[in-house]
Order: structure tokens, then sequence, then C-alpha cells
């Protein structure tokens, strides 16, 4: 009887096992099937059910990732990042994330929501174009905060010291960049150091340009209706040093003659309205103490250049300009002048 009674035990324990791996089998060509027909979330719950039958803990990922993957192609891209971020770095989810919230940024920049735009884009730096896109949107954003501003830059030129008594740079705008142009004066005249461009942005109170080394050069501004100015007394305009350099300059300087002995000159120039004339006087080689060559007078009309001015006046490409110590300031060659207050003429040198 006992004996009987277990073999009907084996016999029940068997059909179970048998019934149950049929079960299985059937439940995961069910799951193979929703897999294979996109019907990727209710495959996963499936496969999950099946536990470790056969590959079903592979084809939970699979599904997962698939059904991420659909999400992502339906443009759905914060619930496609949720799933792929759940999916750690199971095949290559996390460049999915990323890629999620590079089409998020560039979906708030076309829609002109910048500020998101470049909040999403800075958390992901080094993807793709990222960088190109915060410029992009940065830019977008200063014409859309500061555009009254930027149209007033737009075009204009100012002046400012290089460095030195001798160096003089030129700063220009236009809407995409700042051109920084610099010249120098010595006693062979005027040289162009050549010119280079920069990327900048402003704020309600200065203009931030971004040099070359990843420095940043500041310019306060003021904008009163349409007109901008830039920092006083630093920053001139090509008007404001006309009105500067109006009046009378001289400057003397020793030179070696051509015996080798030292000897001087003296040079004045006078500005008036677009007026402009000059005369000089040098020691006399070789003649009696006090004696001197006059030359001038010298007269034309003028404009201003870059750090020069244009003028058919004899010798007028001897005669540059600076900004020193806040002023406008007149250079002959590399010397500067001081203001002076009439031309002495022939007879009015000392030597």
């Amino acid at each position: 009887m006992k004996k009987r009674i277990c073999a009907s035990l084996c016999m029940l324990l068997i059909a179970a096992v048998i019934l149950t791996g049929c079960g299985k089998g059937g439940d995961y060509k069910k799951a193979m099937s929703m897999y294979e027909n996109g019907q990727f979330e209710e495959a996963a719950e499936k496969f999950t059910e099946l536990g470790d039958y056969e590959n079903s803990q592979d084809m939970v990922m699979t599904c997962r990732y698939e059904a991420a993957r659909t999400l992502f192609d339906a443009g759905k891209y914060e619930e496609a990042k949720k799933a792929f971020a759940e999916l750690g770095d199971y095949e290559n989810s996390a460049n999915y994330v990323s890629e999620c919230d590079y089409n998020t940024a560039s979906s708030l920049l076309e829609a002109g929501d910048y500020e998101g735009a470049i909040a999403i884009f800075e958390s992901i730096p080094d993807f793709k174009d990222s960088q190109e896109k915060i410029r992009s949107a940065n830019k977008e954003l200063m014409i859309q905060k500061y555009g009254p501003v930027l149209q007033a830059l737009n075009g204009k030129t100012w002046l400012f010291n290089g460095g030195s008594n001798t160096i003089l740079n030129k700063i220009s705008f236009t809407d995409e960049e700042a051109e920084i142009a610099q010249v120098s004066y010595d006693g062979n005249g005027k040289h162009d150091n050549g010119s280079n461009t920069f990327a900048f942005t402003v704020d309600d109170k200065k203009i931030l340009i971004t040099m070359a080394d990843g420095s940043e050069m500041e310019i306060p501004y003021t904008l009163e209706g349409d007109s901008i100015k830039l920092e006083k007394d630093k920053y001139f305009t090509i008007e404001e040093i006309d009105e500067g350099i109006q009046g009378y300059w001289n400057v003397r300087s020793t030179f070696r003659d051509l015996l080798g002995k030292n000897s001087s000159s003296e040079h004045t120039i006078y500005f008036n309205d677009g007026k402009v004339i000059s005369e000089s006087a040098t020691g006399a080689t070789g003649g009696a103490p006090g004696e001197y060559n006059y030359f001038g007078p010298e007269t034309g009309s003028y404009t201003l250049n870059f750090g020069g001015i244009n003028t058919e006046m004899r010798h007028g490409n001897n005669w540059f300009f600076n900004i020193i110590d806040g002023k406008v300031a007149t250079l002959h060659y590399d010397k500067v002048c001081s203001p002076y207050d009439h031309l002495p003429g022939e007879n009015g040198y000392n030597f």
C-alpha cells in the first residue's frame, strides 16, 4: 500500500514539473511574440514573470531598451531619458541619455527659450556641438535682452592706449564679434601690428570680451537713447580724438648728428578745425652757439586715420596721436608732445 502511494506521488510530481515546463514554454513564446510585434513593455513584464527561464532575464533588458528607443523615436525625450537612465550602462543607453538632453535643448533653442536651452547644453558640454549651441543661445539671448546696446555698438569704433605711449589700439564691433587692431610708433614712423577678432557679451553695465588666452577684457558703458559711451577717459571716438588734438603742440628731442655729436631739434604743430600748420628747427651742425636751421611753415588740411593724419602737408606722416593718462596727446614719431601756445616762427627758437 505504501509503495503504491509513493509511486503515485512521484507520478504527480513528474506531471507537475512537465506541466510547469509546458506552461513556461508557452508563456515564453507569448513573450517573444509580443517582443516581435513591438509590444516591448508587455513583453518585458512577461519575461520578468518567467524569472530564469531560458534567456528571459536578458530579454527583459532588451525589451526595456527597445521600449526606450521607441519613446526616443517618437520624440518623447523626457520619458525616453528616464527609461534609458534606468538601464544604466546597458548597450549605449548612456549616450541616449545625452542625446535626449541634446534634442530637448535644441527644441528649446528653436522655440526661443534660450535660458532653458543653455542650462541643458551646459549639462552636456562635450556632447556633439553643445559648445557651439551654447554660444548661439547666448548670442540670441543677448540680442533679446540687449538689442539696443548691440545696435548702438554695431559699426562703431573707439581708440584706446595699447599699454605704452607708443602703442595705440582700436576696437570696433559688429553683431557677431569685436575686432581689436593695433599700431605702434618708433623713430621710423607708424607700424601696423595687425588685428584679431574676439567673442563678446554684454550685460546691464559692461561689455565682456573673451581674449585669446581665455581672460576677459571688461569695458563699462552707458547707454543714452541711441548713443553709447564706453568708459570715460579711456575709450575715445575719432571725433573725440580730433577735439583733443586741437591747438598747439611742441616737442624737443636730442639725437646724434652725422658727425656723431649730440644735437637737438624742436617741432611744433597747430591743429585748427581741419587745418594744420607745422614747423621745426634743428641746431646747426658746426654752427655758432645758438645757431639753428628753421624749416617751415608747412600747411595743409587734414583728417584723422588710425593713429595719424591724412594730409598734403609736407612731413605730415611724421605726426601721430595716442591716449595718455586719460587725455589725447600728439606725438612726433615716438616722442610725446606737450601742449603749447604758439608757433615760435623763424626767429623764435632757442638752441
